[in-house]
């Protein structure tokens, strides 16, 4: 192979490896500075320059997440794997600026603080939610001050009623009614006059890595409990 054939093919590989590089990406999900915000999709090529104490969170493709605090200089550190862009994407979604993403966000700083836990489902908002496989379900309402009671009802007209007393933020999900992926149901509590729909949502237990499994609740529109869970990463 002569010399200029070797140096054609190891152009060839720098360009494919910048492109790649370029191709790589990351989202911030938390960040001390306008200049950075919960949401925002950049390049691993692209420099990073941060005051003193200055601090931002990056979900990177492979899941992981960056924890830079100024001062800092430089380009993202570039950590692939093949299905790190669908991640990125469906993560950056949660924050994503239109209409529907301003209410979400809005919704994020609206809840009360005692609910921690990303997997407890919030009977009184409407939309998709997720349970973790082989997990008992738990409900949660955000008003505890008084008695009230709960009726279920599935797609098939079968009911369940219980009583949901004062002082108790969580309620297990009644053994009678299983939940199917996808299956959808309506919740009343009369005192507090909520009347919801709810689309039940099985998460798989076999994900790389923790944002991955936030990523697929994203895709399934469990956007409040996906990002609690984001929350709780470090």
């Amino acid at each position: 192979m002569t010399r200029q054939n070797l140096t054609l093919i190891t152009a060839a590989l720098l360009t494919l490896c910048v492109s790649k590089s370029i191709a790589s990406e990351a989202v911030v999900i938390g960040s001390t500075t306008d200049k950075f915000k919960a949401g925002q999709i950049i390049e691993s090529s692209r420099e990073v320059h941060l005051k003193k104490g200055v601090q931002v969170r990056l979900l990177l493709d492979n899941g992981s997440v960056l924890r830079l605090v100024g001062p800092h200089q430089g380009a993202i550190s570039e950590i692939r794997l093949p299905e790190g862009q669908g991640i990125i994407r469906s993560i950056a979604r949660l924050f994503d600026s239109d209409a529907q993403g301003k209410q979400i966000i809005a919704a994020f700083r609206r809840a009360p603080k005692r609910r921690i836990n990303p997997w407890a489902i919030d009977i009184t908002r409407p939309g998709h939610h997720c349970v973790r496989q082989e997990f008992k379900p738990r409900m949660w309402r955000p008003k505890i001050g008084v008695n009230d009671q709960l009726e279920l009802t599935n797609i098939g007209g079968k009911k369940f009623t219980q009583n949901w007393p004062i002082g108790s933020a969580t309620l297990d999900w009644p053994i009678s009614m299983p939940l199917k992926d996808g299956e959808t149901f309506t919740a009343n509590l009369f005192r507090a006059k909520t009347s919801t729909i709810l689309t039940m949502h099985i998460v798989p237990d076999e994900f790389v890595t923790e944002p991955h499994r936030v990523a697929w609740m994203a895709d399934v529109r469990c956007d409040s409990q996906a990002k609690l869970l984001l929350d709780q990463i470090d």
